[in-house]
């Protein structure tokens, strides 16, 4: 999934997927699952194998606001929309509207403490994940999800099946960088530029 917070220093994110055999991750087997470019409060998404492009939105919290999957021809094939609702120490409360009904599925996003990792479940079965899904994440020092991994579970169980992995990687804006690229296509060479 895309990231859930929006980090405006991200230009970019790369992402693969990672075969789970068995419950266990084959790393040396992964492949290239989307491409996502961040402009603003907008993400595009080229997802490689289904030939789609999703648009993610990002409201003023910049927590996700929708999403809309187009196929090859253009047409929506998924659209969902959340609310976010508050945000504290532990993380994000928010609502997904997708199959729930009018009273959507409340879920939460934030930290395990029990082994530092970042969890999303939701208070129903049906979300925008699937049926009876939940998801786990490792963050990197920038607070974004690098390794992100999606579970099936049973009601009464304590032990979730792993199902789906995806690692990602990101390009971050570089902002003193950035400002003398901007100097010199606008002002051309000059021996103060690296004093920036």
């Amino acid at each position: 999934m895309i990231n859930l917070v929006l980090n405006k220093a991200i230009r970019s994110r790369t992402t693969y997927e990672v075969p789970v055999l068995y419950g266990n991750k084959q790393m040396d087997k992964k492949t290239l699952f989307s491409y996502s470019k961040f402009m603003n409060n907008i993400c595009e998404e080229v997802i490689f194998p289904d030939k789609n492009v999703a648009i993610h939105e990002y409201d003023k919290n910049e927590f996700i606001r929708s999403t809309k999957i187009y196929n090859s021809h253009n047409e929506i094939v998924k659209s969902t929309i959340f609310e976010f609702k508050e945000k504290n120490e532990q993380g994000y409360f928010f609502i997904d509207r997708t199959l729930a009904g009018p009273s959507g599925n409340s879920a939460f996003f934030g930290i395990n403490e029990a082994n530092n990792t970042w969890r999303l479940y939701f208070n129903r079965v049906d979300s925008f994940l699937g049926y009876k899904k939940k998801a786990k994440f490792q963050l990197n020092e920038d607070g974004d999800p690098i390794e992100e991994s999606q579970y099936s579970y049973e009601i009464n169980s304590s032990h979730p099946i792993l199902e789906r992995v995806f690692i990602h990687s990101y390009d971050y804006i570089n902002r003193k960088l950035d400002d003398i690229h901007n100097d010199i296509m606008k002002n051309g060479w000059s021996i103060n530029l690296m004093s920036h």
